[in-house]
């Protein structure tokens, strides 16, 4: 009786180690099949809205630095907040930003907004701002 229990033990073992692999191994789709999922993924998803915080840091001089002038002063790290929605073909992608000002000498907030109707992309940047980015 002993040797019986101890020979099932044994078999018993041996068909796991032996399934064990087979269980295990994964099926690694073709090329073909991803296309195809993705493909049907995409026909189902035709509109989506992301939106998210990105953390943006200024460091002191990276604006321009000379001799008699640095900007910003000092570091300077804020939060901007992010959208990107599409639809089809359509897509709008916006955030908030700050630029440096040079007659005020500080950071203004800056909407962003880009956007694509299919056929044509247009940016939207407001008009206006005395940005140090812009001066010569």
């Amino acid at each position: 009786m002993y040797l019986r229990v101890i020979g099932l033990i044994w078999v018993m073992l041996v068909l796991l180690v032996v399934a064990l692999p087979i269980v295990r191994a994964e099926v690694v789709p073709n090329k073909e099949t991803i296309l195809q999922s993705w493909k049907q993924r995409g026909e189902r998803v035709r509109s989506a809205e992301f939106v998210w915080n990105e953390r943006q840091t200024y460091a002191k001089g990276s604006i321009r630095k000379t001799a008699q002038l640095t900007l910003p002063p000092e570091d300077v790290t804020f939060e901007r907040p992010v959208t990107l929605v599409f639809d089809g073909n359509k897509m709008r992608y916006t955030y908030q930003t700050k630029e440096w000002n040079s007659t005020n000498n500080e950071f203004v907030t800056q909407d962003y907004t880009n956007v694509f109707d299919g056929v044509n992309n247009k940016l939207f940047w407001p008009e206006g701002l005395n940005s140090t980015a812009r001066v010569p």
